[in-house]
């Protein structure tokens, strides 16, 4: 008789009773695909089966994931293998997402209401320095308190004390109380796609990025912090784990990528920005 050829040649010319397939899409996009056959229990074995990863018998995105055989009545084995692939153009299109808002304790000091903007922070290390010193001796840091500015080599003589800032005042009260943390509002994104391929480019993973595909909507930025992939059959599961900002976002000179990763040392203009010039 003539029929479609399950793993080889000589077990197509075996097969007495082809039961055909069924195929079904999951809501990633990949496609299962269960072909039934019979044939002789006569000197069955392992070897009789298809070989794991072969193709599908008419659709060659789909390979062999398992297989199973059960004996019945008559010397007659009905075989079951299931096949799986990619079964959709754009896989991406079809990906999984998973947002969870969650919140860490903090230190105290690096609320944004005392530690942002990072480049100028309304409670600067000096002032912070006069604080915990204050508290450490019970001392009152009040509107007439100062603290020692930074040190400016081009100016002579010695530097004039700076006055204590609002939020500073803010700050001491709040350790005074005992308020030395506080809940930072924070969250993890998960994105899973499945494709045909194995992945070759981690060059992201540890580095920020401005945007993420259908990102939730927060005024923060990301880091992908992890890639992992699983293979099964035909179908590479792919998952992005990334991990939102504070409010003054992941630091450009730490976690920005390398134009070349081949040369992660070299400084970029940011970087150059933030140390100075050369004398």
């Amino acid at each position: 008789m003539s029929t479609s050829t399950i793993g080889s040649a000589t077990l197509a010319a075996k097969i007495t009773q082809p039961d055909g397939y069924d195929i079904a899409i999951s809501n990633d996009g990949t496609a299962t695909a269960t072909v039934t056959y019979k044939t002789s229990a006569i000197g069955f074995g392992l070897s009789s089966m298809p070989s794991l990863g072969a193709k599908h018998p008419t659709i060659s995105a789909l390979s062999l994931y398992e297989c199973s055989a059960n004996r019945e009545a008559g010397d007659i084995m009905t075989v079951k293998a299931i096949y799986k692939g990619v079964g959709i153009s754009n896989p991406k299109g079809m990906a999984q997402y998973e947002f969870n808002a969650t919140t860490s304790s903090e230190p105290i000091e690096t609320h944004p209401k005392f530690s942002y903007p990072p480049e100028s922070p309304a409670v600067v290390p000096n002032e912070l320095a006069a604080i915990n010193n204050a508290i450490e001796n019970n001392i009152e840091y009040s509107a007439l308190s100062t603290f020692a500015p930074a040190v400016n080599p081009a100016l002579i003589g010695p530097p004039v004390p700076s006055k204590s800032t609002q939020a500073g005042r803010l700050l001491y009260k709040l350790k005074r109380r005992g308020f030395d943390s506080y809940l930072n509002y924070g969250g993890s994104y998960r994105v899973t796609y499945i494709q045909s391929t194995i992945p070759s480019d981690y060059s992201d993973v540890g580095y920020a990025a401005p945007t993420i595909p259908n990102q939730p909507s927060t005024n923060r930025n990301w880091l992908k912090t992890a890639m992992s992939w699983k293979k099964q059959a035909s179908v590479i599961s792919v998952t992005e784990d990334w991990q939102m900002s504070g409010p003054a976002f992941w630091n450009p000179n730490i976690y920005t990528k390398p134009l070349n990763p081949a040369s992660p040392q070299t400084l970029t203009d940011a970087d150059k920005t933030l140390a100075g010039p050369n004398a």
